[in-house]
């Protein structure tokens, strides 16, 4: 099996674990609606991911685990707004995503999906083949205990910081996923950090903003702004589903279950069926072709509708439309493959068959 790759030899600033105390915070999506705009007050937690110095912090779970610093505690955090060259407001109050740019993500037809499947050839015309081919995107897990979110539903948890590259480019995918079962609500914009590798690389943020779907629950949190200060606090329950299955509270892997060697955000779980840890292996092209802007925000979000453009090749859309298809195979298999438009499409059914034969973990 292949080894997920860490960013941290050749980011700023490495994975990173800032601590105190896992605390409850505020928990959401219970009805199919996550919103992402209520600030839990600051509590001494956390751990996150992906720059290039360790500090070993201090965080105490139920279980008793017990390392170092204390944290301060403060009721009401800010963070300062200030507005970058490009427009995009850090700090607390991102922008809004505009209108162009979320249809554009959020209706590419299924024949688009298909055309990709899990990263085959693109049409020979094109040229090449799809240099980000999506093999390995997450651990499969068996035999694991319900997500004590109270749901009925299915529950897709992400836990990530708008200051990350990483979690910048997995966004993309995350909205384009789970725009296959259901709706997003006042999606925000903002860019990764300009002072990390592979600086403001354009996204969106699930900061004020919410979603609905009939048939999963999704849970995002992000734990810092671009300017890496605080801006939400994960709800007890997702930090340990982080400490069990993505990193330990010292940013070393998780045992067991992180199969990749290297722990941090962005972290994905879908159901505790599947999980994923750390920055996407197949976006190796984008991390670069998108840096600074890349050819701007409207002109990503339509080369995700033709990815064997030559916009589309030259930041290999087609790995995030990979991706996003693993992604809806994830909520296929967790959701009773609700809705068949998607479940039953054929790039949903390549995913699914690459799943399946990967070896279950638990």
């Amino acid at each position: 099996m292949a080894t997920k790759q860490s960013k941290q030899s050749t980011s700023r600033s490495g994975h990173r674990v800032v601590g105190g105390k896992l605390s409850p915070g505020t928990g959401f999506g219970n009805g199919g609606k996550s919103s992402v705009g209520k600030e839990p007050g600051r509590s001494k937690s956390l751990v996150t991911r992906y720059s290039g110095w360790i500090a070993v912090a201090a965080v105490i779970i139920v279980v008793g685990v017990f390392v170092g610093v204390y944290m301060s505690k403060s009721s009401n955090p800010t963070a300062t707004q200030t507005t970058s060259s490009d427009g995009v407001v850090t700090g607390n109050s991102p922008l809004l995503a505009p209108a162009d740019v979320v249809n554009a993500v959020t209706t590419i037809p299924v024949s688009v999906y298909n055309s990709v499947g899990v990263g085959s050839q693109p049409p020979a015309k094109a040229g090449g083949k799809w240099t980000g081919t999506v093999t390995e995107p997450f651990a499969v897990l068996q035999d694991q205990p319900k997500i004590p979110d109270g749901s009925k539903k299915p529950t897709f948890v992400y836990y990530g910081a708008e200051d990350c590259p990483y979690c910048a480019l997995l966004r993309w995918s995350l909205v384009m996923a789970l725009s296959r079962f259901g709706h997003f609500s006042n999606l925000h914009e903002t860019t990764s950090s300009s002072t990390d590798i592979n600086p403001n690389t354009p996204t969106f943020t699930f900061y004020h903003s919410s979603y609905k779907s009939p048939y999963i629950d999704f849970i995002p949190y992000e734990y810092l702004n671009r300017l890496e200060q605080q801006l939400q606090i994960p709800s007890q329950w997702v930090l340990k589903l982080y400490l069990k299955y993505d990193g330990t509270a010292v940013g070393n892997p998780a045992p067991t279950y992180n199969i990749w060697g290297s722990a941090g955000v962005p972290f994905v779980d879908i159901d505790n069926h599947y999980t994923s840890a750390g920055d996407p292996p197949s976006f190796a092209v984008a991390e670069s072709a998108l840096t600074d802007g890349g050819p701007g925000r409207l002109a990503i979000a339509q080369a995700m509708r033709d990815p064997t453009g030559q916009v589309g090749m030259s930041f290999d859309a087609g790995a995030f439309l990979a991706e996003a298809n693993y992604m809806s195979a994830g909520i296929c298999n967790s959701d009773g493959n609700k809705p068949a438009s998607v479940c039953e499409s054929q790039g949903v059914l390549a995913a699914k068959q690459v799943l399946t034969q990967q070896t279950k973990i638990g």
